[in-house]
Protein backbone atom coordinates (compact mmCIF):
# COMPACT_ATOMS: atom_id res chain seq x y z
CA UNK A 1 0.00 0.00 0.00
CA UNK A 2 2.88 2.29 0.74
CA UNK A 3 4.75 1.25 -1.90
CA UNK A 4 1.41 2.16 -4.26
CA UNK A 5 1.23 5.37 -3.10
CA UNK A 6 4.88 6.69 -3.32
CA UNK A 7 4.95 5.75 -6.53
CA UNK A 8 1.85 7.84 -7.73
CA UNK A 9 3.68 10.45 -5.58
CA UNK A 10 6.87 9.95 -7.82
CA UNK A 11 4.98 9.51 -11.30
CA UNK A 12 3.28 12.58 -10.46
CA UNK A 13 6.32 14.38 -9.80
CA UNK A 14 7.80 12.74 -12.93
CA UNK A 15 5.16 14.14 -15.09
CA UNK A 16 5.33 17.81 -13.70
CA UNK A 17 9.33 17.43 -14.14
CA UNK A 18 8.80 16.49 -17.78
CA UNK A 19 5.85 18.65 -18.43
CA UNK A 20 7.94 21.60 -17.98
CA UNK A 21 10.79 20.53 -20.03
CA UNK A 22 10.41 20.83 -23.73
CA UNK A 23 12.10 18.08 -26.14
CA UNK A 24 15.34 19.76 -28.06
CA UNK A 25 14.69 19.36 -31.64
CA UNK A 26 17.23 20.06 -34.34
CA UNK A 27 17.21 21.99 -37.49
CA UNK A 28 16.46 21.32 -40.22
CA UNK A 29 19.90 22.04 -42.04
CA UNK A 30 22.22 20.58 -38.94
CA UNK A 31 22.97 17.55 -41.09
CA UNK A 32 24.26 20.00 -43.62
CA UNK A 33 25.79 21.90 -40.98
CA UNK A 34 27.95 19.23 -39.57
CA UNK A 35 28.62 18.14 -43.06
CA UNK A 36 29.97 21.01 -43.94
CA UNK A 37 32.39 21.53 -41.25
CA UNK A 38 33.37 17.56 -42.08
CA UNK A 39 34.44 19.16 -45.63
CA UNK A 40 36.66 22.04 -43.93
CA UNK A 41 38.30 19.87 -41.42
CA UNK A 42 39.26 17.69 -43.89
CA UNK A 43 40.86 20.18 -46.45
CA UNK A 44 42.81 21.57 -43.98
CA UNK A 45 46.24 20.05 -43.63
CA UNK A 46 46.32 18.97 -40.32
CA UNK A 47 50.65 18.66 -40.49
CA UNK A 48 53.02 19.94 -42.70
CA UNK A 49 56.37 18.73 -42.61
CA UNK A 50 58.61 21.03 -42.17
CA UNK A 51 62.88 20.47 -42.35
CA UNK A 52 64.87 21.08 -39.08
CA UNK A 53 67.66 22.13 -40.72
CA UNK A 54 66.23 24.06 -44.42
CA UNK A 55 68.23 22.79 -47.96
CA UNK A 56 70.27 26.57 -47.98
CA UNK A 57 71.88 25.70 -44.38
CA UNK A 58 72.58 22.08 -45.50
CA UNK A 59 74.33 23.31 -48.74
CA UNK A 60 76.09 26.23 -46.54
CA UNK A 61 77.34 23.46 -44.38
CA UNK A 62 78.41 21.51 -47.27
CA UNK A 63 80.37 24.00 -48.80
CA UNK A 64 81.96 24.98 -45.75
CA UNK A 65 82.73 21.82 -44.96
CA UNK A 66 84.33 20.95 -48.52
CA UNK A 67 86.52 23.89 -48.52
CA UNK A 68 87.89 23.01 -45.31
CA UNK A 69 89.22 19.51 -46.59
CA UNK A 70 90.45 21.32 -49.85
CA UNK A 71 92.13 23.94 -47.80
CA UNK A 72 93.82 21.45 -45.67
CA UNK A 73 94.70 19.28 -48.61
CA UNK A 74 96.00 21.88 -51.52
CA UNK A 75 97.81 24.05 -48.43
CA UNK A 76 99.67 20.60 -47.48
CA UNK A 77 102.99 21.78 -48.38
CA UNK A 78 103.25 25.17 -46.99
CA UNK A 79 105.11 25.69 -43.80
CA UNK A 80 102.94 28.67 -42.88
CA UNK A 81 99.25 26.76 -42.93
CA UNK A 82 100.80 23.55 -41.91
CA UNK A 83 102.08 24.43 -38.75
CA UNK A 84 98.83 24.86 -36.72
CA UNK A 85 97.26 21.26 -37.38
CA UNK A 86 100.87 19.64 -36.86
CA UNK A 87 100.87 20.90 -33.10
CA UNK A 88 97.85 19.57 -31.97
CA UNK A 89 97.68 16.02 -30.33
CA UNK A 90 95.09 13.86 -30.62
CA UNK A 91 95.00 10.99 -27.88
CA UNK A 92 94.90 7.53 -29.10
CA UNK A 93 91.67 5.46 -29.00
CA UNK A 94 91.93 1.66 -28.16
CA UNK A 95 88.65 0.18 -28.45
CA UNK A 96 88.40 -2.26 -24.85
CA UNK A 97 88.76 -6.26 -25.94
CA UNK A 98 85.47 -7.39 -25.74
CA UNK A 99 86.12 -10.67 -27.82
CA UNK A 100 89.11 -11.83 -25.67
CA UNK A 101 87.12 -11.61 -22.98
CA UNK A 102 83.99 -13.17 -24.45
CA UNK A 103 84.95 -16.87 -23.89
CA UNK A 104 84.99 -16.03 -20.03
CA UNK A 105 81.65 -14.47 -19.34
CA UNK A 106 78.47 -16.96 -18.60
CA UNK A 107 75.01 -16.40 -19.61
CA UNK A 108 72.67 -18.69 -18.09
CA UNK A 109 70.29 -20.27 -20.37
CA UNK A 110 67.42 -17.99 -19.04
CA UNK A 111 68.79 -15.16 -19.89
CA UNK A 112 69.99 -16.44 -23.76
CA UNK A 113 65.91 -17.88 -24.39
CA UNK A 114 65.19 -13.88 -22.77
CA UNK A 115 67.47 -12.40 -25.29
CA UNK A 116 66.16 -14.42 -28.17
CA UNK A 117 62.61 -14.25 -27.19
CA UNK A 118 62.83 -10.50 -26.82
CA UNK A 119 64.48 -10.30 -29.89
CA UNK A 120 61.99 -12.25 -32.09
CA UNK A 121 59.24 -10.47 -30.54
CA UNK A 122 60.93 -6.90 -31.40
CA UNK A 123 61.22 -7.85 -35.17
CA UNK A 124 57.91 -9.15 -35.40
CA UNK A 125 56.61 -6.15 -33.87
CA UNK A 126 58.92 -4.24 -36.47
CA UNK A 127 56.91 -6.18 -39.10
CA UNK A 128 53.59 -6.27 -37.52
CA UNK A 129 53.98 -2.01 -37.25
CA UNK A 130 55.42 -1.50 -40.42
CA UNK A 131 52.35 -2.89 -42.29
CA UNK A 132 49.81 -1.14 -40.21
CA UNK A 133 51.79 2.35 -41.07
CA UNK A 134 51.90 1.13 -44.55
CA UNK A 135 47.99 0.43 -44.99
CA UNK A 136 47.12 3.88 -43.21
CA UNK A 137 45.70 6.51 -45.89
Amino acid sequence: MKDEALERELDKLAGKVFQDKTLNVTSLDFTSKVMSQIEVARNRSITTYVPLISRKVWGILGLGLLCVFLFSFLMEDSIEVGMWYDNIELPEFQFPDILDRLPTMFLSDTLVYGILAFTLFLYVQIFVLKKYLDERP
